[in-house]
């Protein structure tokens, strides 16, 4: 949905680990597009605590909303 499968698949296949995928990404994308990357990895994070620690589906929806909502703004 935000467009950056292609930067974020060639950042996979040319490095060894989750943190060089990540710093790769930040260090090649455009400005516009690190503030995208930052919106999802918060919504993935957030998203998992809501799962693991409070486990409410409506909450863990409104995560989901408000990153989409700042992806698009």
């Amino acid at each position: 949905m935000a467009g950056l499968w292609n930067e974020v698949n060639h950042a996979v296949l040319i490095t060894d680990s989750t943190i060089d995928v990540t710093f790769s990404l930040l260090q090649n994308l455009s400005q516009e597009h690190v503030q995208c990357m930052a919106v999802i990895l918060w919504s993935l994070w957030k998203h998992q605590n809501l799962k693991l620690w409070e486990n409410e589906n409506e909450l863990c929806a409104n995560v989901v909303d408000r990153a989409r909502h700042l992806i698009e703004d």
